[in-house]
Parts: structure tokens; C-alpha cells; sequence
């Protein structure tokens, strides 16, 4: 455990981003709201999809014929 501790002080950043990476990816894994779901559900999508920064999935969710494309998409043109 002391091994952790020490790995965790020396490289703070390298986890701090790992853990990130991984939070990130968990909240990319639900599944977008339905004409179902609850308000509640379609608030808590939002907020955690806002702050993993997955703003893309959030405007297609609500609006299905947007295109966000990245500045890489467009000098690959």
C-alpha cells in the first residue's frame, strides 16, 4: 500500500488524468435519453456529459440532425 501512496505523490498528475480518462469514458457508456426517460435522467445525462466534456453528444442528443465537426475535420478536407 506504501508503494500507491508514494507512486500517487510522485506522479499526482499522471493519475489525476488517468482517473479522468476513466470517468470520462464510464459516463460516454449510457446510453442517450429516450422519449421515455425522466426529467431527471435527461438533467443527469446532461450535467455529467458537460462536465466529462462530451458537449458533441449532448447537441446530438437533442438535436439529431446536427453535424459538430473539429478543426481537424476540417483542414483533413
Amino acid at each position: 500500500m506504501n508503494w500507491l501512496l508514494t507512486s500517487f505523490a510522485a506522479h499526482g498528475t499522471l493519475w489525476a488524468l488517468g482517473a479522468f480518462y476513466m470517468f470520462s469514458n464510464a459516463i460516454a457508456a449510457l446510453p442517450s435519453p429516450g422519449s421515455g426517460s425522466s426529467t431527471f435522467y435527461r438533467w443527469s445525462f446532461d450535467f455529467l456529459h458537460l462536465i466529462a466534456g462530451n458537449i458533441a453528444k449532448i447537441v446530438a442528443t437533442r438535436y439529431p440532425g446536427a453535424v459538430i465537426t473539429s478543426a481537424a475535420d476540417a483542414t483533413a478536407k
